[in-house]
């Protein structure tokens, strides 16, 4: 009889673990940095109406890179670097395209108020008296009327007339001041202001006088700060006169 010298073979032990348990990924929390990321650079469109809003694009840029950095650091814990790179190329589209584009604009209207300011300039140093004040009243009011006749209504709109010259009286002192027939020079010197309201944008320009002078006026070299409105949408912005300073200090 043939005796089998093969040790007896084992029976497996039992083993609680299921194959398909063992194919499940582990779990990785999604990070709440990249969310909020994700939320900032979406809130950074608003900066579209207004620049103060660059602060919720800036804060995106931060915290999606912090969340990047905390990922990079616990890759088996935490997740989200997709969100918070969403959230970081939001926050840079958004501002920089809104942020262009405003500086555009400020250009845009700093030119058009140089280029009305350098006209009234002009009529300051060549034209009459009407010339300068009908550029006090709105366009629609100089529409197809000649100087005069937009004075004259100014004048007729006021109850009396001595109302009239006294809340122009700055402006009628300085065509006092050029109009003495002495030698003298008007100057352009420069946009001080630039503001837009709504539609209206709130204008300044300082103007220069040298020369002229007389016992009336004794300085060689006087200011005048001009300050005028128009409307963004209005053809040419409808520029007018609101308020003018003479004699003015400019501030050093």
């Amino acid at each position: 009889m043939a005796i089998d010298s093969r040790p007896p073979v084992q029976p497996l032990e039992d083993d609680d673990t299921s194959p398909i348990e063992n194919q499940v990924a582990t779990y990785r929390a999604l990070n709440p940095l990249s969310i909020v990321s994700l939320i900032l650079g979406i809130a950074s469109i608003l900066t579209f109406t207004h620049l103060n809003f660059i602060v919720c694009g800036v804060a995106a840029i931060a915290v999606g890179l912090l969340a990047q950095r905390q990922i990079r650091k616990l890759p088996d814990v935490l997740t989200g670097t997709n969100l918070a790179k969403a959230g970081i190329a939001l926050a840079l589209l958004f501002t920089l395209m809104a942020v262009t584009i405003s500086s555009v604009q400020t250009w845009i209207y700093g030119h058009e108020a140089a280029k009305f300011a350098r006209a009234y300039v002009k009529v300051l140093d060549t034209g009459s008296y009407e010339d300068m004040m009908a550029l006090h009243a709105n366009s629609a009011a100089r529409a197809g009327k000649t100087s005069k006749q937009v004075v004259e209504e100014m004048t007729a709109g006021s109850r009396d007339p001595r109302e009239f010259e006294m809340s122009n009286r700055p402006a009628i002192t300085l065509k006092k001041r050029l109009s003495n027939g002495l030698p003298r020079t008007v100057e352009y010197v420069g946009i001080q202001a630039n503001q837009l309201d709504a539609m209206t944008l709130h204008s300044s320009a300082l103007i220069k006088i040298v020369g002229g002078k007389n016992e009336t006026f004794p300085e060689d070299t006087q200011y005048v700060l001009v300050q005028f409105q128009g409307n963004v949408q209005a053809p040419g912005y409808g520029w007018m006169i609101s308020d003018v300073q003479f004699p003015h200090v400019p501030k050093k």
